[in-house]
């Protein structure tokens, strides 16, 4: 088989410099995979910007922290004073619930999105996410979650009997030194507090995969130092756990370097590629030798056309993650908002403005099937050797 090069390795070429040769043979492993190709269905939905944790690194899915007071003080939004943000962010209640259902049904209907992902703040601290969940199943959604774990099992079994179906856990540490050195400088000698949070993850995660939720634990390996963050995650996270190591988006190389280096020392294989048409994740499942599967999470750095043209950022080499998919917003007015960039917002448009004839969402869709089919074109030979 005629083996594609993956991008890394071309741009390392490029560059007449490979600074992963001495993983190599997992490099060409996983660019000899037939991939699966999947389209991106996925809107992330801010429900609510409230969190019980200060981390220094957090995004905050591209809106200002809403309170200055109490613990939300401590916390930061780091793309918060550059991305121009057109609108004021505000929660989803329960009583928003007919208009957000409407707002589901229209963004269903013209083919935007068939998955919800609910992100925040924490989303396990809204109380209507049980309403929410239900009205999104009702519109014909599956429904998902990214939870750092505070809340515990409290409110899982009325989450999944609303309709939630998953939750990607956001794994920030495994020990109390390591949560508390992600915190806040309020809150980075706090080891008590770093505990307790990680008792709750401890205990959410076994809550879920028990009541039967597809738990994934996502962790970012940064470099070598974070190597043993990653061996204890998979010595304690449940076996029904997917364990999700993820590349370190704002220094890619030492991150990425981290994860051969892990997946070796594990004796991992990579078995299979998943490419999503339409936005930048690319996911490599390794086999362990007992046979439990991981993922290597990577990116393709897709970009939106008519969007990420000319983009100042990427071209000062500064974009985290190109162009990951749609999100949505409520304002402070009432209105929905949807964004195809965390790191410029003054992209959002309004959703009648969106779902017009020439606005986002018509871009998104036609994106999507271009990629889908320039990816079945790219990788045509390796289907054709599998077919063989």
């Amino acid at each position: 088989m005629e083996v594609q090069m993956t991008e890394f390795i071309k741009l390392d070429l490029q560059r007449n410099r490979n600074p992963f040769s001495e993983y190599q043979d997992l490099r060409e492993e996983e660019a000899a995979l037939v991939p699966t190709i999947e389209m991106d269905d996925t809107l992330r939905i801010k429900v609510l910007d409230r969190c019980g944790m200060t981390c220094f690194f957090c995004h905050n899915e591209g809106t200002p922290v809403a309170s200055e007071s109490g613990f939300q003080k401590h916390r930061v939004s780091i793309y918060a004073l550059t991305n121009a943000m057109p609108f004021t962010q505000a929660d989803i209640l329960q009583t928003d619930e007919t208009a957000f259902s409407g707002a589901l049904t229209d963004l269903y209907e013209a083919g935007i999105a068939k998955e919800i992902h609910w992100t925040g703040g924490e989303p396990t601290l809204a109380k209507q996410l049980p309403a929410l969940t239900n009205a999104a199943r009702l519109a014909g959604y599956s429904v998902k979650m990214t939870s750092n774990g505070q809340s515990g099992e409290r409110g899982l079994s009325e989450l999944q009997d609303a309709g939630l179906t998953g939750i990607n856990f956001s794994i920030f540490g495994t020990t109390p030194e390591e949560l508390a050195q992600t915190q806040g400088p309020v809150f980075q000698n706090n080891l008590k507090l770093a505990s307790m949070r990680l008792a709750k993850m401890d205990e959410a995660m076994l809550a879920a995969t028990q009541l039967g939720i597809n738990v994934k634990a996502n962790v970012v390996i940064s470099g070598e130092n974070d190597i043993d963050r990653g061996i204890r995650l998979l010595e304690n996270a449940p076996e029904e756990a997917r364990v999700r190591f993820q590349a370190d988006t704002s220094d890619r190389e030492p991150s990425l370097r981290a994860i051969y280096k892990l997946m070796r020392e594990l004796g991992a294989r990579p078995v299979a590629r998943t490419v999503v048409a339409g936005c930048s994740i690319d996911n490599y499942d390794y086999e362990l030798p007992e046979g439990r599967i991981v993922t290597f999470k990577q990116t393709r750095f897709s970009r939106l056309p008519g969007v990420c043209d000319n983009c100042p950022i990427d071209k000062a080499g500064d974009c985290h993650e190109g162009y990951y998919g749609i999100r949505f917003y409520k304002d402070a007015e009432d209105a929905y908002w949807l964004s195809p960039c965390i790191q410029k917002m003054d992209t959002a448009q309004r959703l009648d403005n969106f779902l017009a004839d020439g606005g986002l969402g018509e871009k998104v869709s036609n994106y999507r099937t271009q990629d889908f089919a320039r990816l079945q074109k790219q990788f045509a030979s390796h289907y054709n050797e599998s077919n063989a």
